[in-house]
């Protein structure tokens, strides 16, 4: 399954970026240069004055899938995208570490090639032991976790696709340890790391794997959009469209939950790395009326978000 991604990193002011590949990944000292802000009020110093940091990813968006030049073609309008772009800065040469899912979510969470990380496939899907069907994201430095430690709320919204999402896994992290003294040693396995493990203070996602209903019923009967909101998990715990209109889109689900998050943090007077990994326009597709399938969806992510 190919999965081209196309992602957007939005700096509030100011622009800086800094995102590094070494054989140790992304470390808390390389994000230093993050913390410079410009127009420091109250006496506030510059450093003390750090960027809230925006990171979006849409799953199989294409080249030509906006309006924000060279990224055009297909004449999809993104009014909102076009505005960003004229107020920052648009990159036009990124090369993705892998042509698939999850590898390369593990490359921009990790900084590192996913073949060091021993991912060599999209999780969950072909026969146990060529697929990684079993496997999680090891627990190697990431963004989230270099930010964490400066002192940002940290959180994801959408997609993870990087392991530990499993209802089995869900059931060993919510299970209550009933035996601290470890007296049935051998009959439980650790539990694989989820977003929370990962780094981040508060996610909302879906279940993966066999028996989840991103992967089964909505997948199958085409309405993972229509119907994704009723499946959201926030931190281990179901929530289904708790907060949300009956209508919601999981693209629009995915993109409020993402705002509460980051207005959470600026009432808490705390910088933010916000995280928002959007299913769409990855099938399956679904067509509102009068509007073709792909372009619709590409429609949904803009308008919900952006």
């Amino acid at each position: 399954m190919v999965c081209l991604l196309i992602f957007l990193v939005y700096f509030i002011s100011p622009w800086h970026m800094v995102y590094a590949e070494s054989q140790t990944g992304i470390t808390g000292g390389q994000i230093g240069s993050l913390g410079s802000a410009g127009g420091a009020a109250d006496g506030e110093s510059n450093m003390n004055r750090r960027t809230n940091i925006l990171m979006i990813l849409a799953d199989d968006l294409g080249y030509g899938d906006t309006s924000v030049y060279p990224f055009v073609g297909n004449g999809v309008a993104t009014p909102n995208l076009e505005a960003m772009a004229a107020r920052g800065t648009v990159m036009t040469n990124f090369h993705t570490a892998a042509t698939v899912c999850t590898p390369t979510r593990a490359s921009i969470l990790t900084g590192m090639y996913p073949w060091r990380l021993g991912i060599k496939a999209v999780y969950e899907y072909g026969k146990k032991g060529e697929s990684n069907r079993d496997d999680w994201l090891p627990q190697v430095p990431t963004v989230a976790t270099a930010f964490k430690g400066a002192n940002y709320s940290t959180s994801h919204s959408g997609k993870w696709h990087l392991g530990g999402m499993r209802n089995d896994d869900l059931d060993m992290r919510t299970l209550k340890q009933s035996d601290p003294l470890g007296a049935t040693k051998g009959g439980k396995r650790c539990p694989h790391p989820g977003p929370n493990q990962q780094g981040f203070e508060e996610y909302v996602s879906v279940l993966d794997g066999p028996g989840a209903p991103r992967q089964n019923s909505l997948q199958v009967s085409s309405t993972l959009y229509s119907r994704g909101c009723e499946h959201l998990i926030k931190n281990d715990q179901h929530i289904g469209r708790a907060g949300g209109g009956d209508r919601d889109t999981l693209s629009d689900c995915e993109a409020r939950h993402a705002i509460r998050q980051m207005r959470e943090s600026v009432d808490k007077g705390k910088p933010f790395y916000q995280q928002v990994w959007f299913h769409a326009p990855h099938g399956p597709w679904e067509r509102p009326k009068g509007r073709k399938s792909f372009t619709a969806l590409v429609l949904q992510v803009s308008m919900s978000f952006f």
